[in-house]
């Protein structure tokens, strides 16, 4: 419902489009100033390109698991929407300093963005399920008041020293 509405908001507008969150929040800014550019210009163009974005959005705020991957599908619509807040920025504003500072900060923007996803990229292509098995022991021992729920396999590469809060019975665990 709404909050499940105000939170799909907010990840998309601090999260979703950049790790940094002022730059997505900028981002997400550009593009309802997009909207309004293009609801000067067109507003049946407007209601047209509007109306899958809000309906989509509406329908996952109504679903019981917020999942994240589910907003993707809304991130062309963000970046149309943005591009053409700054192709409007940069016709408003003729002068060479303004275009310089327009340009400045699409270059900056896009570099940050880019040198994250090449960096996540890495962390995915470099990973190795067993080197994450220390950080979930010592996890689990940083928390023994709480009951882990733990698969036979993750159990068995958890090895003998298996920590005395996990257990495979999931009607147990907290």
């Amino acid at each position: 419902g709404l909050e499940h509405l105000l939170k799909n908001i907010e990840y998309l507008s601090t999260v979703q489009l950049s790790h940094v969150p002022i730059i997505g929040f900028v981002l997400f800014g550009l593009s309802l100033l997009g909207v309004g550019v293009l609801w000067s210009e067109s507003r049946r163009l407007t209601g047209l390109t509007l109306l899958f974005p809000l309906l989509y959005l509406l329908l996952m705020s109504l679903q019981r698991a917020m999942l994240i991957r589910n907003l993707l599908i809304l991130v062309p619509f963000i970046a149309v929407y943005a591009g053409i807040s700054i192709g409007w920025l940069w016709d408003k504003f003729s002068h060479t300093i303004l275009r310089g500072i327009i340009a400045l900060f699409l270059i900056v923007v896009l570099s940050v963005n880019a040198l994250w996803l090449i960096f996540s990229a890495g962390t995915i292509a470099n990973r190795q399920p067993s080197s994450y098995l220390p950080d979930v022991h010592e996890w689990v021992a940083q928390y023994p008041d709480l009951t882990y729920y733990a698969s036979t396999q993750v159990q068995i590469a958890l090895g003998d020293e298996l920590p005395k809060n996990i257990t495979s019975d999931l009607s147990i665990a907290d």
